[in-house]
């Protein structure tokens, strides 16, 4: 039997899918603060701090719609793992455009006094 078939307990599926919308609303909000927080004490760890939550609110998306498809549904599956191997660090020829754009806008701040190189 393999995990895909598995069907958890309504109770058991109800409290996830709570537990999720609640990272997704607090993910939100941190998203939103972090960036506001970090411009007006110019801090970078503030804005990586930021950054770490859109990553977060980003997977927590991912499990809340495996959660809501079907439980025997391989292209819910196939679709999230997909996703998730794309985002993976792991793939590091396909996070170049992430990286250079990270560098670039760390240097329009350091041009912008925001932080000192």
């Amino acid at each position: 039997m393999s995990i895909a078939a598995a069907r958890p307990a309504p109770d058991l599926l109800r409290r996830v899918v709570r537990l999720q919308v609640l990272t997704i609303v607090w993910m939100s909000i941190e998203g939103i603060v972090a960036p506001v927080a970090a411009w007006t004490a110019r801090s970078p760890a503030l804005l990586g701090f930021g950054g770490d939550s859109a990553i977060e609110l980003f997977s927590a998306i991912i499990v809340l719609g495996r959660f809501c498809s079907k439980p025997d549904s391989a292209v819910a599956e196939k679709l999230a793992a997909r996703v998730a191997c794309r985002r993976s660090p792991t793939n590091l020829k396909d996070q170049q455009p992430i990286i250079r754009l990270a560098r670039s806008g760390l240097n329009a701040l350091a041009a912008r006094g925001f932080y000192e190189v």
